[in-house]
């Protein structure tokens, strides 16, 4: 009965209903986008950092030369895996990567930029990855490489099948060359506008000197992504009582050095705080969520400000709705006397006024929330074809993907109905109904 007449009092003044709905469905959907936004971005930056770096857990080893140069590689791989595979975490797969300094020759033109040698099984991740502009991903085999679009236009190269010359450092510090086909033109979202070419490990391998069975870095995918940290510091104890060990990074900035590394090639030794010369290959322990902090750090501020605009549309609505009610009072005061005098209970008025409250800011917020879906879902699909590659990261393959966990709707609209009863019961309180 009160929700039949909750509606009824509510459709008497249509104007003033849908204003005030309105002004609540209008916030709902401005709350839905921001988080919706948030959320998504966090998803991106992990999915994408994810797939550029390979998994979640990543293994590093240095060495240090007779003639004290310090060198980046994993000498026996096989090793490290047996490790991980005994420290009962899920493991979805292992890949090794190596990475090198190169410069791109093309005619009389040459471009220096970052390689990254991927195995044969990554082919299909990198496929769903990068943007092509020429080319084919799929035909990424060897003695191909993957050129990125801005070193390929500096290059005036102008699409993909033609030869190109290589040249790059070994570990030792000699000098290689090599001819290699340009299979495709692509970008990499997740490469925080730096510009990498990918090369089959084989054939990086080869060119900087890193022995068949060896690599640079070996990156863990696990099963559960929150195994990561935990894995770590097992991973770390296991392994400091076997082989030579760096400390974990300290400092804010550990994730962002690390990251950078990952892109431009550049050894990290003495990050860690440790400067002492060792015997044999030292192994480094790094997790995904130290790549993810740096972007982590934005992504945060989009949510705080999404938190502060949450609170001042709660304000507003708050406001809103008290204001209204307390005018509806004032113009029903014959009414609810009428009502006190047909037998109804202080706390069946009350009720009454609460019910038209909730079922105001109920059904506006259901709206609110499913026009601000339905936007979020439209936004979400375009395709930037000119998007920065400094913001590709927060994309995935030139789109948002915008989206909204369940969870975070059902908070949404509960906490502007709870916001809308509150602040009917304050002038209904006043009044003594």
């Amino acid at each position: 009965m009160f929700w039949n007449l909750a509606w009824r009092n509510l459709t008497r003044q249509k104007r003033r209903t849908l204003l005030l709905g309105s002004g609540i469905g209008l916030g709902m959907i401005m709350i839905t986008l921001l988080s919706s936004l948030a959320q998504t971005m966090v998803y991106n930056v992990r999915v994408n950092l994810t797939e550029s770096a390979g998994g979640h857990l990543f293994l590093t080893g240095e060495e240090v030369t007779f003639s004290g140069r310090h060198i980046s590689i994993v000498r026996n791989p096989e090793f490290l895996k047996e490790k991980i595979k005994n420290l009962g975490v899920q493991v979805a797969s292992f890949s090794e990567r190596t990475s090198a300094q190169t410069v791109i020759l093309f005619g009389s033109r040459s471009r220096a930029l970052q390689a990254q040698g991927l195995e044969a099984e990554q082919v299909a991740t990198l496929e769903k990855r990068l943007l092509v502009k020429s080319g084919k991903v799929g035909e990424f085999q060897l003695g191909t490489l993957i050129l990125p679009s801005l070193i390929a236009e500096k290059l005036h190269l102008a699409s993909a099948g033609e030869e190109v010359l290589v040249r790059t450092q070994t570990i030792t510090g000699q000098q290689n060359v090599a001819s290699f086909i340009v299979a495709a033109i692509a970008d990499d979202p997740a490469a925080l506008g730096t510009s990498s070419a990918f090369f089959r490990l084989a054939d990086l391998n080869k060119l900087v000197s890193v022995s068949d069975g060896q690599c640079q870095t070996l990156s863990v995918s696990l099963k559960n992504p929150d195994q990561s940290e935990t894995a770590a510091r097992d991973l770390y104890g296991v392994l400091a009582a076997d082989i030579p060990v760096f400390p974990p990074y300290s400092g804010s900035g550990a994730g962002l050095m690390r990251m950078m590394s990952s892109f431009q090639g550049n050894s990290l030794i003495g990050l860690g705080g440790d400067e002492v010369q060792w015997k044999g290959n030292k192994i480094r322990i790094e997790t995904i969520g130290e790549l993810m902090q740096p972007i982590m750090d934005i992504v945060n501020t989009l949510q705080l400000i999404s938190s502060a605009v949450f609170v001042v549309l709660l304000v507003i609505i708050l406001v809103g709705v008290s204001n209204t009610f307390q005018m509806v009072l004032l113009e029903r005061v014959r009414e609810i006397g009428t009502m006190r005098a047909l037998g109804y209970q202080k706390s069946q008025v009350r009720t009454l006024f609460l019910s038209e409250a909730g079922l105001l800011t109920l059904t506006s917020a259901i709206l609110g929330l499913l026009l601000g879906g339905i936007l979020g879902v439209f936004c979400g699909s375009w395709h930037w074809d000119s998007l920065p590659l400094s913001l590709g990261i927060f994309f995935q393959q030139g789109r948002l993907g915008m989206s909204l966990s369940a969870k975070s709707a059902i908070f949404l609209v509960v906490t502007v109905t709870v916001i809308g009863l509150l602040a009917a019961w304050s002038p209904a309180r006043k009044r003594r109904i």
